[in-house]
């Protein structure tokens, strides 16, 4: 009578050590009763590494550094039964290379002030590696760095990053760098507007925290004898060329998640070549206001939108109306004002 084909005996792990991106393993022999050959299967985190290993033994790489990971490790016969052992290993953390700090360095401003015009184009701020001297140094490995950026809320409609986040000192290199567009949106700012370019942490070498921040000024167009700020909410300044067109301003509230696009929750009609109103008691909720004409005068109307927030920001945006409206469009977050003119 022939015997039950069995799996391969138990067996077990006799070492492992672990550096900051490797686990190298040593395991005892699974034997197979009916001495067929053994092959092992590893696992990390419940994913197949590697298959067929006709040995006892097997460094694992490319691991990241302080990472805790769960190990598998299958003995098969060539019947397909198995026996298997697991366990549980942590890298050892990255350690910080000595003498090495990261800061930022002089961005690309011709000036000691770092005040921008609007339409300034790329902005690059060097984020760079030195020594202990303050003398660029190569990176002995890839460093990683991570920044933020915070600024008001009409700034944030006048850049874009092109820098991906986080950044990298790559093995090799003295630096890297952030570049920021600044540009020119549909609305110009009244005020001056400032951002704060700050690095938040370092993976490989030490923060230099004296220079770990730089804070630039893109230049507003403040004119005199603007519109008072009002308390109660945002106000609207609407002039136009021709006393003769009749201009109507309504505000709407974005209603999409009734399944609404919007509903009228204000009217504002104006029939000189002027009207200010402040927009007060709305809820919190995205809006936009429609510029309209009522009028048979021939032809396009210059007009301009001044909205002057609460705190005092202001931005205005000059245009045509085209015979029937124009549109601006806004939110209110928790009782702020932040403005998302889209034209």
């Amino acid at each position: 009578m022939e015997s039950e084909n069995a799996p391969p005996s138990t067996f077990e792990i006799s070492s492992s050590e672990a550096e900051t991106t490797s686990i190298e393993l040593d395991w005892s022999d699974a034997t197979d009763p009916e001495e067929k050959v053994v092959s092992y299967t590893l696992f990390i985190d419940e994913e197949e590494i590697v298959t067929d290993i006709q040995v006892s033994e097997f460094t694992l790489t490319e691991l990241a550094p302080n990472t805790s990971y769960d190990i598998k490790i299958v003995a098969s016969d060539d019947e397909g039964l198995t026996s298997e052992v697991t366990t549980n290993i942590t890298t050892k953390e990255e350690e910080m290379a000595a003498g090495l700090k990261v800061s930022l360095g002089e961005a690309n401003i011709a000036t000691d002030t770092p005040t921008l015009e609007e339409d300034y184009g790329t902005l690059t701020i060097p984020v760079k590696l030195t020594d202990d001297n303050g003398e660029p140094i190569a990176a002995p490995t890839d460093i990683t760095v991570k920044i933020k950026i915070e600024s008001n809320d009409a700034f944030q409609y006048d850049y874009s990053l092109r820098t991906p986040i986080p950044l990298s000192i790559e093995k090799g290199e003295t630096q890297t760098e952030i570049k920021l567009e600044i540009k020119t949106d549909a609305m110009i700012e009244l005020n001056d507007e400032s951002f704060t370019v700050t690095i938040t942490s370092v993976e490989g070498a030490e923060l230099d925290e004296t220079k770990d921040e730089a804070t630039y000024i893109i230049a507003g167009t403040a004119e005199e004898d603007l519109p008072a700020a009002s308390p109660d909410g945002p106000r609207v300044n609407i002039t136009w060329s021709n006393p003769d067109a009749d201009i109507n301003a309504i505000l709407f509230k974005n209603l999409g998640e009734t399944g609404q696009t919007s509903a009228s929750v204000g009217f504002y009609s104006t029939n000189e070549d002027s009207e200010s109103f402040v927009l007060e008691g709305k809820s919190d909720g995205s809006y936009f206001l429609n510029i309209e004409r009522n009028d048979d005068v021939f032809g396009d109307i210059e007009a301009t939108v001044l909205i002057t927030q609460p705190d005092g920001t202001r931005m205005y945006r000059s245009f045509l109306v085209r015979g029937n409206k124009d549109v601006v469009d806004f939110v209110i977050v928790d009782g702020v004002y932040t403005f998302e003119f889209q034209f």
